[in-house]
């Protein structure tokens, strides 16, 4: 459209010189001067204006992700190779060129990464099979030792004397240690594979407590630690998964425990904002180092990880705190100073709202 307009310009131009030189009387000149218009017109169109207009029109071909090999704008557009614009054209032959070889190169390394991907989908799919058959399978042979150890502890089978007692406690200990563990795996794998569903209701929080006690209470008493709960008149509700939300407990009273050899673990519990309410686990534990506060999220990660740490754990049980909180909608997050003490916080929902996952 633009080129239109210019030539119609141009040609009002030549028409209107020449008119004005016929009603002069310059009627010669004024017919020459058409003459050398048209021609002058026919050489600048042919042989520039096309040319240029070609070139635009196939340099916005290259935009527009055209990149045949055998596309040239010597063949399309003939311009001679000796003058300026003939040199301008060989250069953009050559970025062409360039240009298609590096959009192969890349579409090769694109080929590459994907098939990559795949076979990590594939070889991440055989691992979460794996890991979910051998957890099963370790958990069979595990739940049957537990039983009967509990049933020695009850003296069913016959009375135990004291040393036999302290070897049969150390066995049920380490039993449930690896029964618990196997459980983080089994529910972090599901997590992973997005088969980990939560089903909400609403959770009185005062008994939902005095149960979390009652499980905790015997090392709560052999640590000497003191758990101070918060001072629920029985009507505090929240609108979560019961099963969930006491992994979430369990895991962040366990480790709060297991890094604090004296004085106390509080639970606090306020509002958060209209709808939510604001959890912290505190203790006056060993603490996190700063730099850790975001690590120690990570599946598998632990703060210590040498062979010689004091503290076990396998670092499953915050990702999968993390995890369930998220489920929920909520976020969580940690305050801690080395040396004095650490603190976990989370939101979760009070009311009957469902969360988009």
């Amino acid at each position: 459209m633009k080129n239109r307009k210019l030539n119609l310009i141009f040609a009002l131009l030549y028409f209107s010189i020449s008119l004005s030189l016929f009603f002069t009387g310059h009627v010669r000149v004024a017919f020459f001067f058409s003459l050398f218009s048209v021609f002058s017109y026919f050489l600048y169109y042919n042989f520039f204006w096309k040319k240029v207009s070609a070139l635009s029109k196939n340099l916005k071909k290259i935009e527009n992700g055209f990149f045949e090999k055998s596309f040239l704008f010597y063949d399309e557009i003939k311009f001679d190779k000796r003058n300026e614009i003939g040199e301008l054209l060989d250069t953009f032959d050559k970025m062409k060129e360039a240009l298609l070889e590096r959009e192969l190169e890349l579409n090769e390394k694109n080929r590459f990464l994907e098939e990559k991907n795949r076979k990590l989908l594939e070889y991440d799919q055989l691992k979460n099979h794996f890991l979910a058959n051998i957890s099963h399978e370790l958990k069979t042979p595990l739940n049957a030792i537990i039983g009967f150890t509990e049933l020695m502890l009850d003296e069913v089978l016959g009375p135990l004397n004291e040393k036999q007692k302290e070897k049969m406690e150390r066995v049920l200990k380490r039993s449930q240690e690896l029964l618990d563990l196997i459980n983080q795996i089994l529910e972090i794998n599901k997590i992973i594979a997005g088969k980990s569903k939560i089903e909400k209701e609403s959770i009185l929080l005062k008994s939902f407590f005095n149960e979390l006690y009652l499980f905790f209470e015997p090392i709560l008493e052999r640590k000497k630690i003191e758990l101070k709960l918060p001072d629920f008149n029985g009507s505090e509700k929240v609108y979560a998964d019961y099963k969930g939300l006491k992994m979430v407990f369990s895991n962040l009273i366990s480790n709060a425990i297991k890094f604090t050899d004296k004085g106390f673990i509080e639970i606090i519990y306020e509002d958060y904002d209209k709808d939510g309410i604001l959890f912290s686990i505190k203790d006056t534990g060993i603490g996190i180092p700063r730099d850790e506060w975001e690590n120690i999220f990570n599946t598998f990660y632990q703060v210590d990880s040498s062979s010689t740490r004091k503290y076990g754990g396998s670092g499953l049980g915050l990702a999968i705190v993390k995890e369930i909180v998220s489920m929920h909608g909520g976020k969580i997050w940690v305050e801690s100073k080395v040396g004095e003490g650490t603190t976990f916080y989370f939101t979760i929902s009070k009311v009957m709202k469902e969360v988009v996952l």
